[in-house]
C-alpha cells in the first residue's frame, strides 16, 4: 500500500546524544529549558527541516517515544526541542502497556492518525525495541543504523524493510516505495483492463479478476492523491458494473463515469470527456431497464445527456464519439417507446434513424458498435410492426451477422444475434426455429454470466 503516514522514534533517532554522554531524555529537556546551546543533544533544527519536507509532500507525521516521563513533561520536552508543531500525533510509552516490543505504542499512534498499519512507516534506531514492535503491528520499517553504510541495506536476519545511515536518506526511501506502488498500480490497471476485454470475448467469468485488479489500482492512486491515472481505470470499473447489471452496480458505474468526466475536463481532455458522457448515457439506459420505479427519470437524464453529447461530438467531428452517443440515444428512445405508448411510434422512428446514423459512423472504426446498431434496428422493427416487416428485419440481421462473424466483435454479440433471430422466427410463426435460436443464444450468453 501507499505510505501516507510516517512515525518517528525520538531519543536515538530524531534526537541523538553526543558520544560518552549519560544524559537522558529528561536531561535533554532540562538542557533545552536552561541552556540555549543545548549541548547535551544534537540540535534538532535539521530534523525539523526534514519533518517539514515530509509534510510538504503530504505525509502525516507521528512521534512514538519510549520514555519514563509523564505525558505532559514529555510533551513539553518535545516542544522545547522545537519539534512538537511538526507532528500530527504524539504518543509516549507510559500511556500504553509495558513490555517489549511495545506494539501498543504504534497502535495508539495509528489510532490518533486514523491510519491503517499498511499505510504507515516507522523510523527507529533499535531493532529490538523499535523495528520489531512496528513490524509486529504491520508497519513498514526503516532502521537508523548506528554505523555508516549505504541506504537501503539491511543485514541478513534484520527485520527492517530498509535502513539508513542518516535521516536525510529517509525521503529517498519513501520515494522509492512510492514508485514501486505506482508501478504495481500500473500493472494492476493493465491486467484489469485486459481481463475486462477477455470478459467480452470469452465470458464474464473474467469480470471478478478485472474488478479485483482495477479496484486495487484505484485504491493506490487515490491514496497517493494521483487523479490523472484514474482516467480509463474508472470507465473500466464502470464497464465491469455494467456487465454485471443490477441497479446498485449500475448506480456505482454512473458515479465512476461522472468522476471520470470531471477528471477529463479538469485535464483539458474535452474529446475524451465527451466519450465518457456517451458511456454515461448508456448507463442511464441500463438503469432505466433495471430500476422500473425510476425508469422515466433515468430515461430523461440519459436522453438529455446523449443528445447534447451527440451534437457536440458531430460539431467537433468526432465520429467514434458520435457513434457511441447515437447508439445510446437510440437505446434510450427505444426504451421510452415501451414506457410511453402514446408516442411509441415516433420514439421508435427516431431510434431507427439514430441506429442508422450509428452504422454510418461506426462501420469502419467500430464494427461491434455497428453490429449492435443493426440488431437494435431489427428489434425496433419487430417490436413496432407485424410479420410484413420480417424481410426488412432479416436483411438487418444478415448485415449484423457479417460484422459479427468477421471476428471483430466478441461472442457476446453472437449470442445477441441468435436471440434476435429467435424473436424474428417467432414473428414468422416458426416455433421450432425460434426455439433453436433461443437455445443457441442461451448457451452463448450463459458464458457471460459472472460465476
Amino acid at each position: 500500500m501507499i505510505v501516507k503516514y510516517v512515525l518517528f522514534d525520538l531519543v536515538g533517532t530524531l534526537v541523538r546524544f553526543s558520544a560518552g554522554t549519560t544524559g537522558t531524555f529528561r536531561a535533554a529537556c532540562q538542557s533545552a529549558q536552561a541552556r540555549a546551546d543545548r549541548t547535551e543533544a544534537t540540535c534538532p533544527a535539521p530534523q525539523a527541516g526534514l519533518l517539514g519536507l515530509l509534510r510538504e509532500r503530504g505525509y502525516k507525521l507521528g512521534l512514538v517515544s519510549d520514555t519514563a516521563l509523564d505525558p505532559e513533561t514529555a510533551r513539553r520536552a518535545v516542544e522545547h526541542l522545537g519539534l512538537a508543531e511538526c507532528f500530527d500525533a504524539l504518543v509516549f510509552s507510559n500511556q500504553v502497556e509495558a513490555g517489549q516490543p511495545r506494539t501498543g505504542l504504534f497502535r495508539a499512534a495509528l489510532e490518533q492518525l486514523g491510519a491503517d498499519p499498511g499505510q504507515a512507516a516507522y523510523i527507529g534506531d533499535s531493532l529490538e525495541a523499535d523495528i520489531q514492535g512496528a513490524a509486529a503491528v504491520g508497519l513498514k520499517t526503516i532502521w537508523l543504523r548506528p554505523e555508516a553504510g549505504r541506504a537501503g541495506e539491511v543485514a541478513d536476519g534484520d527485520i527492517a524493510d530498509a535502513s539508513v545511515a542518516a535521516l536525510d536518506e529517509v525521503p529517498a526511501i519513501l520515494e522509492g516505495w512510492l514508485r514501486q506502488e505506482f508501478q504495481r498500480a500500473e500493472d494492476l490497471r493493465d491486467h484489469g483492463l485486459a481481463q475486462l476485454e477477455l470478459a467480452y470475448h470469452e465470458g464474464f467469468v473474467h469480470l471478478e479478476a478485472a474488478e479485483s485488479a482495477l479496484a486495487e489500482a484505484e485504491t493506490i492512486y487515490r491514496l497517493a492523491g494521483a487523479t490523472t491515472p484514474l482516467i480509463g481505470l474508472l470507465s473500466g470499473r464502470a464497464a465491469v458494473a455494467r456487465a454485471r447489471g443490477g441497479a446498485e452496480e449500475l448506480a456505482r458505474a454512473a458515479v465512476w463515469l461522472a468522476d471520470e468526466v470531471s477528471l477529463l475536463l479538469a485535464a483539458g481532455r474535452d474529446d475524451e470527456a465527451l466519450l465518457a458522457r456517451g458511456e454515461l448515457s448508456g448507463v442511464y439506459w441500463q438503469l432505466a431497464v433495471a430500476d422500473p420505479a425510476h425508469c422515466l427519470d433515468y430515461l430523461e437524464l440519459g436522453i438529455k445527456l446523449a443528445s447534447s453529447s451527440l451534437e457536440a461530438a458531430r460539431k467537433r467531428e468526432l465520429p467514434q464519439v458520435a457513434a457511441k452517443c447515437a447508439i445510446n440515444l437510440a437505446r434510450l428512445l427505444a426504451a421510452l417507446a415501451n414506457a410511453d405508448r402514446a408516442e411509441a411510434q415516433e420514439h421508435r422512428r427516431s431510434a431507427r434513424e439514430l441506429a442508422r446514423l450509428t452504422v454510418e459512423l461506426a462501420r469502419e472504426r467500430d464494427p461491434e458498435e455497428a453490429a449492435a446498431a443493426r440488431l437494435l434496428e431489427a428489434e425496433l422493427i419487430l417490436a413496432g410492426t407485424g410479420p410484413e416487416a420480417a424481410n426488412e428485419a432479416e436483411g438487418l440481421l444478415q448485415q449484423a451477422e457479417e460484422l459479427i462473424m468477421g471476428g471483430q466483435t466478441g461472442r457476446y454479440w453472437l449470442g445477441q444475434l441468435y436471440a434476435t433471430r429467435a424473436r424474428l422466427a417467432a414473428v414468422n410463426g416458426n416455433v421450432q426455429e425460434a426455439e433453436g435460436f433461443a437455445l443457441q443464444a442461451q448457451r452463448i450468453l450463459d458464458r457471460f454470466q459472472d460465476s
